[in-house]
């Protein structure tokens, strides 16, 4: 028996359309090979060695992007491809979230959440330099801000239609972070909405400067930008507690978990100087009351380490020797909605506040 060639490593990469093979010089015979798979008219995948059987959340929205023009993933589903925190029940979720504008008709399909919206509204994730015709009905962002560890690095190769053409989401349309986040809001309560807010803006880490995946003035532009519709109003009221320090999510659920108790705002990313810990670089607490010389340390999974342990017993030693008082608070309290953090947290404010 004859065995075909192998596919062109395009062809391998993501589902294809024939145009696509023909492109690569692939004929329509060889799409009835063993390792092809028809997804459905018009539509291939290969099945090499390797390849799951089932499509993969990836495979399922380039289906679904080249099958409906228009069509931006985002929401959930581009939160989980750019590894955002979501809560468990969005990071497992199998439901496929995109937008596309009003009076784009596409058939209906039961794992797609599809939300309609004025094609003026949503941004590109990069900006093409995209040709007059339907697929300008979906505008090109002002900037392609990649950041926070994301999967893919600058520069973002896009073809006319907005879809990337390179990096791990290559044949994908996505909305800009801004707009992401914003779609978010139908899914998320304000509280989480903040978590996933305060990891986009975070600007720096350990002292370092690192390049966020968006702002606070682009969220409010985006915000503002789909007034009128759903979530709005909920994604306008998280925007106001945002803040940028925030290392974890954790660390943004315990500032939110004051608020909502009546104690005042917490600092983040406290500093204190002192000559037996560093000349360099100052000890840091992950939030803080400097009047009352209070720090408050999350401690997360990996303080578990020995060598963790002993960073953070000697960075705590340092705020001792100010004078500050050290609360940490295990992993286990945040399960318990910070309680026993608070009451320690209230009662210290209450002793050591000036008067």
């Amino acid at each position: 028996m004859r065995v075909p060639g192998e596919l062109p490593a395009p062809l391998r990469a993501s589902p294809f359309t024939p145009a696509d093979a023909r492109r690569h010089g692939v004929s329509r015979s060889r799409l009835r090979s063993a390792d092809v798979e028809r997804l459905e008219r018009g539509l291939y995948r290969w099945r090499g060695p390797g390849t799951a059987a089932s499509p993969t959340e990836l495979d399922r929205l380039r289906r679904i992007v080249r099958r409906i023009p228009h069509t931006v993933v985002t929401g959930p589903s581009a939160a989980r491809l750019h590894g955002w925190p979501l809560p468990r029940r969005l990071e497992q979720s199998a439901l496929l979230t995109v937008v596309r504008p009003r009076g784009t008709r596409a058939p209906a399909a039961p794992d797609v959440c599809t939300r309609l919206t004025h094609p003026s509204r949503v941004r590109l994730l990069a900006p093409p330099a995209l040709s007059t015709g339907a697929a300008t009905s979906i505008v090109p962002a002002a900037s392609a801000r990649m950041g926070g560890g994301g999967p893919y690095g600058l520069p973002l190769l896009v073809d006319d239609h907005g879809v990337l053409e390179a990096g791990p989401l290559r044949g994908l349309r996505l909305a800009s972070h801004a707009d992401v986040w914003f779609h978010l809001a139908t899914w998320l309560t304000q509280a989480e909405l903040v978590v996933v807010a305060d990891h986009l803006v975070h600007t720096h880490r350990k002292r370092q400067p690192i390049l966020p995946w968006t702002t606070v003035d682009e969220l409010r532009v985006a915000v503002e930008r789909h007034r009128g519709e759903p979530g709005v109003v909920r994604a306008r009221a998280a925007l106001s507690r945002v803040r940028d320090g925030a290392d974890s999510p954790p660390e943004t659920e315990l500032r939110l978990a004051f608020e909502e108790a009546g104690l005042p705002e917490p600092a983040l990313q406290v500093e204190v100087w002192d000559p037996a810990y560093s000349y360099d670089e100052p000890a840091t607490a992950d939030l803080g009351f400097p009047a009352a010389r209070i720090a408050i340390q999350y401690e997360g999974v990996h303080h578990d380490d020995p060598v963790q342990v002993r960073r953070d017993t000697r960075r705590d030693a340092a705020f001792q020797r100010q004078g500050w008082l050290v609360i940490r608070v295990a992993a286990s309290d945040r399960a318990a909605g910070f309680r026993e953090t608070i009451g320690l947290v209230r009662r210290a404010l209450a002793e050591r506040s000036p008067r």
